[in-house]
Parts: C-alpha cells; sequence; structure tokens
C-alpha cells in the first residue's frame, strides 16, 4: 500500500460510490457473519481470499482496492464490521 498512496488517497478523496453496506465482515472464511446479518435484514458483503483469490487477497493490489472499496460502501455512523483477530476472537465494531 505504501507504493500507492497518492493512488489511495486520490480513491478516498473521489469515492462517490454509494454510501449502503450496512455490514462488513473482512476474512469472511464461511460467511456465518455475513449470513447472519443478512438474516437480520441488513445489506452484508464479505471478503475472503477463499472466495475470490484474486480480488480477495489483501496482498495484491486489486484485492487491496477491493478492501478499500467495501470499506468506503459502508453507512457512516450506523454499520456492524467484523475483522478476525489473529490473536483470538474478532473485533467487532
Amino acid at each position: 500500500a505504501s507504493k500507492n498512496l497518492d493512488e489511495i488517497h486520490t480513491r478516498v478523496q473521489d469515492f462517490k460510490g454509494p454510501r449502503d453496506l450496512q455490514s462488513l465482515d473482512l476474512f469472511a472464511g464461511s460467511g456465518n457473519f455475513e449470513a447472519q446479518c443478512e438474516k437480520n435484514g441488513l445489506t452484508s458483503a464479505g471478503y475472503d481470499i477463499l472466495r475470490d483469490p484474486t480480488n480477495n487477497n489483501l496482498l495484491t493490489k486489486e484485492g487491496f482496492f477491493q478492501a478499500l472499496l467495501l470499506v468506503l460502501s459502508l453507512v457512516p455512523g450506523r454499520s456492524t464490521w467484523q475483522l478476525f483477530n489473529p490473536r483470538g476472537g474478532v473485533l467487532i465494531g
């Protein structure tokens, strides 16, 4: 990402897409969190390399920008997200 700071800044500043995503599961794995959110009526998305090795690989430029797009699509101030915590459990916001 450090090699693309100008492009990251530009994409964030120029983002005009809808901000209608109510839940986001980064490193979604089985998709349980996403499924539960959808079951409760929330618009939801999941991101995991197992689903899409090209566009959901955070270590590639394509994958990084896909994750950024999803984060930018979250409804400001009232979204639910989950991020896997490698030290145990998950972080939920």
